[in-house]
């Protein structure tokens, strides 16, 4: 299992406008670049399922995630291990007339990928490094 923590400052918008912002599933692709789209199954909450549909490395591929922390402007995380594990957690808090973003990403591609995980967890996480600019 590979982590990744990245910290973003994100002027003008509070924590509630951000939370609602990442959240929101039709702005999926606009946050992680490999996204081509996302949809949502439930209420917006803890246990909603999020399917993706995603290209990275020149493969195509869809993963279903599962909100797991869901604290309007504190806390967002969702997990999913199909085809491989990736999770992301957001913690925002109010700094200098914003927010401040601390995110983390938790992959482990295993064997889905035809390179080897490290190398291909090391690519998530620059690429997760440049999604949050």
């Amino acid at each position: 299992m590979q982590r990744f923590e990245e910290t973003r400052h994100i002027t003008g918008m509070s924590p509630d406008e951000v939370f609602g912002y990442i959240t929101d599933p039709g702005n999926g692709p606009e946050l992680v670049s490999a996204a081509k789209s996302v949809r949502a199954e439930g209420e917006p909450g803890e246990g909603r399922v999020l399917i993706t549909k995603a290209g990275f490395l020149g493969m195509d591929f869809e993963s279903r995630s599962t909100v797991t922390a869901w604290e309007p402007g504190t806390h967002y995380a969702f997990s999913g291990d199909e085809p491989f594990h990736l999770g992301f957690d957001f913690r925002l808090s109010e700094e200098d007339g914003g927010t401040q973003v601390d995110a983390s990403l938790e992959t482990d591609p295993g064997s889905f990928f035809p390179l080897g995980s490290k190398m291909v967890g090391k690519r998530i996480g620059k690429q997760f490094s440049k999604d949050l600019d």
